[in-house]
């Protein structure tokens, strides 16, 4: 069973990449990057530092992209470990219904603390462009929902 969540979470956040991949470069031609994301972990891990409202002004450290990837798929884990406890309850099937309301409900994680920890405000209001960041993350959230469900029907 952990082997099998362990492979739900990563199929379903590498497919989930490769959506906003291609919704990124259509959108506006950019490419998923973590490297602001790296940088905020190691902030935590050096000097505990939650809350980096400067940490776009903050010299890039070692690493920063690849530790944010890799902080994006334990995320991703955890997600799926959750999915797959609420799916365990009675009476609640693996759906693409299912899935799309999960994918939805995980976007209080950036909308209310990644984005206002790193400076963003809350749901990106600070932001260059607040609807284009919604948006993004609104499509990086709802297609990990829906691979979840897909991984989940096809790996669990």
């Amino acid at each position: 069973m952990i082997v099998t969540t362990l492979l739900i979470g990563l199929v379903a956040t590498a497919l989930a990449d490769l959506w906003q991949y291609g919704f990124l470069r259509y959108f506006d031609g950019s490419r998923p990057h973590w490297g602001k994301v790296g940088r905020w972990v190691v902030g935590i891990a050096r000097e505990g530092r939650v809350i980096d409202a400067a940490i776009g002004k903050r010299p890039a450290v070692r690493h920063e992209n690849a530790l944010g990837w890799a902080f994006h798929y334990v995320i991703g884990i955890a997600y799926a470990v959750i999915y797959l406890a609420i799916l365990a309850l009675p009476r609640l099937p693996n759906s693409a219904l299912a899935g799309a309301i999960y994918g939805i409900l995980t976007l209080a994680a950036p909308l209310l603390f990644m984005k206002p920890a790193m400076g963003g405000g809350i749901c990106g209001r600070n932001a260059p462009d607040p609807w284009a960041s919604f948006a993004k993350t609104l499509s990086a959230h709802l297609s990990f929902g829906l691979c979840l469900w897909i991984a989940t029907a096809v790996l669990g």
